[in-house]
């Protein structure tokens, strides 16, 4: 910015120095002028009116040029003022950019920062509308039907329109499934043969009002019951992993 300054200074300076300079050598030739004028004053008023004008053609001829050298000069000096005023405007207008850019990446380094910080508050809050089920199974026996019972504890987050579908049908509903309730169903077996792993998907509403599935894996110990009878293994939760 220093550098811009002199420049300035020397568009303001230097057209006034041509003029004082012309105008004291105007004054100083005038002088001469006068002084020979005086000196000769006899040869003066005898002269024809035409060779007086020649006179003052001739005297006047030197200032002329001297002015147009000097015109000639300044013009050059102008142009080359508006040369170095261009260039200034243009550093200026080339820091403003840099300066508009920079303001444009912070402004979208903050509003990207702002993004991802509500984006992360949002999947936070998500997260904690959603309930999580612990599952416990048994089973009981009469005859030849084993009877294997599920329960889906909700540790979490409150939810509603609670359903377990199993193969495509759903197998248990509860409307309101707070902290600390379950949510229960059963699979009955006549021929043990039949009797396999599978899988179970809970849908529900979570706090936020959004539709939501858990999808667990249960498995199932063919002879680890009494008397070598089936009995509940565990239940794994396959969505997550998915």
């Amino acid at each position: 910015m220093t550098e811009d300054h002199g420049q300035s200074d020397d568009i303001v300076h230097e057209p006034s120095i041509l003029f004082r300079f012309g105008f004291g050598a105007s004054l100083a030739y005038l002088l001469i002028l006068l002084i020979y004028f005086l000196s000769e004053q006899d040869a003066f008023w005898r002269m024809r009116p035409n060779e007086f004008g020649d006179f003052l053609a001739g005297s006047a001829a030197p200032l002329a040029f001297l002015w147009l050298v000097l015109g000639f000069l300044q013009q050059g000096i102008e142009l080359r003022n508006s040369s170095k005023a261009l260039h200034i405007q243009g550093e200026e207008l080339r820091n403003s950019v840099e300066q508009q850019r920079a303001l444009v990446e912070v402004a979208r380094d903050q509003l990207k920062s702002e993004l991802d910080d509500r984006r992360a508050k949002e999947l936070e809050a998500e997260r904690l509308a959603q309930p999580r089920f612990l599952t416990v199974g048994g089973a009981s026996y009469s005859g030849q039907t084993t009877k294997q019972k599920f329960h889906f504890r909700n540790v979490a987050a409150t939810c509603t329109d609670v359903s377990i579908v199993v193969d495509g049908q759903v197998t248990s509903k509860a409307a309101h499934l707070p902290a600390g309730e379950t949510i229960s169903m059963q699979r009955s077996y006549d021929d043990l043969s039949k009797m396999e792993d599978f899988r179970a998907t809970i849908y529900f509403k979570d706090e936020l009002g959004k539709n939501g599935s858990q999808e667990f894996e249960i498995e199932l110990d063919p002879s680890g019951g009494p008397n070598q009878r089936p009995t509940y293994r565990e239940a794994r939760r396959v969505d997550a992993e998915e």
